[in-house]
């Protein structure tokens, strides 16, 4: 037989083999041989066009500035994909056409046109790399200074832009458009993906009455404290993933991120540091907490270790299945345990299929256990974590994560706090010490959470 605490030290083992021969993750890369091309704007007679494209590349700029080096020429990845860059200029061949005027007045140069998109090897994605020039960013920053063009901001909430009658040529019904990674919402014949998204987007408000009222929540955040943060802003539009040949959307997720969303432990280290940032707070559970929270109606307090409640159900249901467990243990097993659970009990909750659970989690092993073990360890967790849970919500679940914690920031920077959001965690700069800050937010977010949840109650999605 395997436990919980087999299972995880044997995915930990095969994940830090692969980070170490892992040939794919992308570090920046000087390039030492290089001329740098002439800065050249295109001659053309709509000035306001050219201004919006340079705006647009100032937002590039402003995005790149942590991968290039200060300094000569960096190689650095381009996605027509990337979905900062699509949110930026509307869809892949409007950033394609950025691209293409980028390397037009010198900031880009091809250094390898090879790339590699939803390649059903993992791992194999690959986007074309360019050099990317700092002495043609300084040039362009000094020209769109001296002739008052700003960087392109993004909206979060754009108006509504389709006619209701148009869902009729649709092969589904309104209410399946949800943030779910279970669809299959086909794309009528014609169509163009952008104007279907478009349409999605719409029938999104329709079903989530109160998207667009945190979409301007995020953008009030943006304009009044991170003007001068554009690192910081919160990006909060829904994205959408297509079936193979595009025929269909199959996922639709929504969170709330900023570009700094995803450093590594040792840069956001560094960053705190740059930043003057002393102070933290993140929620504890965050994700199984909510969704019990939202299946009972009630912030669950975070002095409850959920991980505990989780324990004791698998417990009981194991023991009922199997009977090998000594009662008089369990506080012991729990205590050496508990890393496990809080690591599997993600996967337990959003892996729908107790069947597909189990293979996925054998296929990250790094020594494969018998099948039907690891099958059943892992179904009694899965079963564990829906007891103490609840509902499974999803993917939808950042959504209703998003807009409590965007809450609980929008409060924090009015109280004078300058406050980086990653996800769960506050870190932020301020007069208060970590005991007063920590305790402040953990109030604040039981607060705002138990007012969600009471319009959640009351119909509100």
């Amino acid at each position: 037989m395997i436990t919980l605490k087999q299972i995880w030290e044997e995915i930990k083992d095969n994940k830090y083999k692969e980070t170490e021969k892992d040939d794919f993750e992308w570090k920046p890369v000087r390039k030492d041989i290089f001329t740098v091309p002439d800065f050249v704007l295109p001659e053309t007679r709509k000035q306001e066009s050219l201004r919006t494209k340079l705006s647009k590349v100032l937002a590039f700029i402003d995005m790149e500035k942590y991968l290039r080096f200060s300094q000569g020429c960096t190689i650095i990845p381009v996605s027509c994909n990337n979905k900062r860059l699509k949110s930026i200029c509307g869809n892949s061949k409007e950033v394609s056409r950025l691209i293409q005027f980028m390397k037009q007045i010198g900031l880009l140069k091809d250094e390898d046109t090879s790339y590699q998109f939803n390649s059903t090897i993992s791992n194999y994605n690959k986007s074309k790399t360019y050099q990317y020039f700092y002495d043609n960013e300084i040039k362009i920053k000094e020209y769109c200074t001296a002739n008052n063009i700003y960087i392109y901001r993004e909206r979060n909430y754009k108006e509504r832009s389709y006619i209701d009658t148009v869902v009729d040529i649709f092969a589904f019904e309104p209410s399946q458009v949800k943030f779910s990674s279970k669809l299959h919402l086909l794309k009528p014949t014609g169509m163009s993906n952008q104007k279907f998204e478009d349409i999605l987007t719409s029938i999104l408000y329709d079903n989530y009455p109160e998207l667009s009222e945190y979409q301007k929540l995020a953008d009030r955040i943006n304009d009044t404290f991170f003007l001068d943060y554009p690192e910081f802003q919160v990006s909060y539009r829904p994205t959408f993933t297509w079936s193979k040949g595009d025929t269909a959307v199959r996922k639709i997720g929504i969170r709330a991120t900023n570009q700094l969303s995803n450093v590594e432990t040792e840069e956001r280290k560094e960053k705190l540091k740059e930043y003057g940032m002393t102070l933290s707070k993140d929620v504890k559970s965050s994700v199984p907490r909510l969704s019990m929270s939202l299946t009972y109606g009630y912030w669950l307090p975070e002095d409850i270790d959920l991980y505990e409640l989780i324990w004791n159900q698998y417990t009981s249901i194991k023991e009922s299945e199997v009977n090998e467990i000594n009662i008089d243990t369990v506080v012991d097993t729990f205590a050496e345990t508990r890393e496990s659970i809080k690591h599997l009990t993600l996967p337990a909750y959003f892996d729908y299929d107790d069947t597909r659970l189990g293979s996925h989690i054998r296929n990250r092993m790094n020594n494969k256990a018998d099948k039907d073990d690891v099958y059943n360890e892992m179904n009694y967790l899965q079963q564990a974590v829906r007891r103490i849970t609840g509902n499974c919500y999803d993917n939808e679940i950042f959504y209703h994560e998003s807009n409590i914690y965007m809450k609980v920031l929008f409060r924090l920077l009015d109280e004078g706090y300058l406050v980086w959001q990653v996800y769960d965690s506050w870190y932020a700069k301020g007069d208060s010490t970590q005991e007063e800050y920590e305790k402040h937010v953990t109030e604040l977010v039981a607060k705002i959470a138990n007012e969600y949840l009471e319009g959640f109650r009351n119909g509100k999605r």
